[in-house]
């Protein structure tokens, strides 16, 4: 019997020792996965600004492989890939807020925003990475086109297998001039497919895209964007079979604000 009582206080004692035991938990209320009876600050999860993009031809939806009339061609458009970065929020008092998620990259070594966003029009939504905010409503969004200045000239190797600038390589990364560019299209006349053409652009000088929104953003949740990419908008008086590489970069970028719209 003595030695049941013994037991039976030990087993107590160290049930109190657990119960007194410090818990981990993230204690930032900003943070996805904030836990309120945690004793000890840890490991904090940020939401993140997700972008979701509709990719349409004028009122239909837009797919790889379809036929399109551009100019005075019915060209199929085979492959399309491009980038988008520099995602900042501004609120009304015209406080502005960018991702704050950073990647190491150690040859060169240099540290750069990780907020670029691979675009393909069979892709799904992309992380833009993580976005610190209060609860507020915003008014504006900014992005620009191409990747940000920094990673121009990263080799695509640097980056971690998963990352938007590794996958999107194989076809923007200039390797004669050794950087990235903008965007990439390769299109083909629908009555000849061996009449085509592949072209690697640089089109935006990172000049900023600005759209007036009106997004409440809400503590320890994603917040969502949509983007509407209307590509007979955007392929405007562009002759992809006559016109140089200049010509169409110049054209291209005088058409995106109109091009690229929010979804409300």
């Amino acid at each position: 019997m003595k030695n049941k009582a013994v037991l039976l206080s030990v087993m107590l004692s160290l049930l109190f020792v657990a119960c007194l035991e410090p818990k981990d938990g993230c204690l930032d209320e900003q943070a996805l996965n904030y836990e309120i009876t945690a004793d000890r600050n840890c490991c904090c999860e940020y939401p993140g600004l997700i972008v979701n993009i509709d990719h349409e031809w004028d009122t239909l939806g837009f797919r790889i492989g379809d036929e399109f009339i551009v100019g005075q061609d019915t060209l199929v458009i085979e492959e399309m890939q491009y980038f988008l970065s520099g995602f900042i929020l501004e609120s009304a008092n015209s406080v502005s807020y960018s991702v704050d998620e950073l990647i190491e990259i150690d040859s060169p070594p240099v540290v750069v925003p990780d907020d670029l966003v691979l675009v393909r029009p069979s892709g799904a939504a992309a992380r833009a990475g993580t976005f610190v905010h209060p609860e507020i409503q915003f008014s504006r969004l900014s992005f620009a086109l191409g990747p940000t200045p920094e990673m121009q000239n990263i080799p695509p190797e640097a980056f971690p297998t998963d990352h938007p600038a590794r996958v999107g390589a194989p076809v923007l990364f200039d390797t004669t001039g050794q950087k990235f560019c903008d965007f990439y299209i390769r299109v083909s006349r629908a009555s000849d497919s061996n009449q085509s053409r592949s072209l690697l652009l640089n089109i935006s000088e990172n000049d900023f895209i600005q759209k007036s929104v009106d997004y409440n953003a809400t503590v320890g949740f994603n917040l969502d964007i949509r983007l509407a990419v209307d590509y007979h908008a955007w392929f405007e008086d562009v002759d992809f079979f006559n016109d140089t590489n200049l010509q169409i970069s110049s054209r291209l970028k005088e058409n995106a604000d109109v091009a690229i719209r929010i979804v409300e």
